[in-house]
């Protein structure tokens, strides 16, 4: 689980980072932890990667409020916590739709509660997108929209409903992180969303038109999980 701080407090900074790891080791998760001074720094930053985001409100160059709503054109499902000394400012997260706010001085009964709502949130999520690191953007696609995935030459290739993504890879990064009851495997090259399957010929799998070859080893195990989608 990536989570960012933003913040020009350096004793802020240091109070959250040691809540956040107690909170990991509590509950025994894996976190990275990245930390940032100021709002423009992260929007410059920026890669759609993080779950979690504890925002300070009040910070020179760029405050968290302006920082947040950038982070909103590029990312929506991100979880976003806002800090402040005070409690008026919270009404504003709702233009950003953040989740929650903590007060300072900062006490690790609040941020408890307020971490475990995010989390929840967050994992409530992990299977509902995926995040795709191209040659120069990082997208975040709703996984159901995913259609089929290819590799070819350790490029992978997301064909959604949307449009197409490339990322470098391997499918097997890819599968680990795919619901196993919606998408399959009909050969060494191909993952499909058994979703948007239309049709079934002899030896592929039909998705918007397209044939997608079944290997033979594997047609066993593929019309038994489309069977079983399916109901």
């Amino acid at each position: 689980m990536k989570i960012a701080i933003v913040e020009d407090n350096v004793e802020y900074i240091e109070t959250l980072k040691s809540y956040i790891e107690r909170y990991a080791k509590e509950n025994e998760l894996s976190i990275a932890i990245s930390m940032f001074q100021n709002g423009e720094r992260i929007v410059n930053d920026f890669k759609s990667d993080y779950d979690i985001i504890f925002m300070d409100i009040e910070m020179p160059v760029m405050n968290g409020i302006e920082a947040s709503a950038k982070i909103r054109e590029i990312d929506t499902e991100c979880v976003i916590i806002f800090i402040s000394n005070y409690a008026q400012y919270a009404i504003k997260g709702y233009s950003v739709n953040a989740l929650d706010y903590l007060t300072k001085p900062l006490d690790y009964v609040f941020f408890k509660n307020t971490m475990a709502k995010a989390v929840l949130k967050v994992q409530s999520k992990q299977h509902k997108t995926i995040c795709i690191q191209s040659s120069s953007e990082t997208y975040r696609i709703d996984i159901n929209e995913i259609t089929y995935i290819e590799v070819y030459k350790h490029r992978v290739t997301f064909h959604t409903t949307k449009d197409n993504y490339d990322m470098r890879g391997t499918l097997q990064d890819v599968e680990k992180q795919l619901p196993n009851n919606q998408f399959v495997r009909c050969n060494s090259g191909i993952i499909v969303n058994l979703k948007y399957v239309t049709g079934i010929l002899k030896d592929s799998l039909v998705v918007f038109n397209e044939e997608l070859p079944i290997a033979r080893s594997r047609k066993k195990d593929v019309l038994n999980m489309l069977t079983r989608y399916m109901g």
